[in-house]
């Protein structure tokens, strides 16, 4: 495998980063769609793992001669390299979810946005990041100076 600039430093965590709040927003998207279904049972993508696994990801690179990021499957979390990790959805924890209703169903609409307003500003924060990363690549290729 080919190590290049964009295996090392914060691109490769900003890029999994960005794959998990889109990984996310499928998930609460999901439940906002089924809070009507009876017995449905609010799910999300698996967070704290996640970070678990990009803090280790983020050690390792630390301490790796070459500094290349590089994600470990772990807790559902599949990582694909150059490519968004596969992630597995899990059942919300109670906390997280909405009272069970009469249909036997806990999604909350107002957590739900809560949580799509947090993942959406998450995701924009990344993304603004990453843009600036990649501005100051090309301008040193470019060896312009603004």
């Amino acid at each position: 495998m080919f190590n290049t600039m964009f295996d090392k430093g914060s691109l490769p965590v900003l890029e999994q980063w960005l794959h998990f709040t889109v990984v996310r927003h499928r998930a609460i998207a999901n439940n906002i769609a089924n809070v009507e279904t009876p017995f449905y049972k609010t799910m999300d993508a698996p967070e704290k793992e996640f970070r678990r696994v990009m803090l280790r990801a983020f050690d390792e690179q630390k301490r790796s001669p070459l500094g290349i990021f590089d994600l470990v499957r772990r807790d559902g979390i599949v990582p694909k390299p150059g490519a968004r990790p596969e992630m597995r959805y899990i059942e919300a924890p109670p906390e997280e979810a909405g009272m069970l209703r009469h249909v036997e169903n806990n999604v909350d609409v107002d957590v739900e946005f809560a949580k799509m307003v947090k993942n959406s500003g998450l995701h924009n924060l990344l993304a603004n990041v990453l843009t600036q990363q990649f501005d100051l690549m090309r301008e040193a290729i470019g060896e312009r100076v603004r």
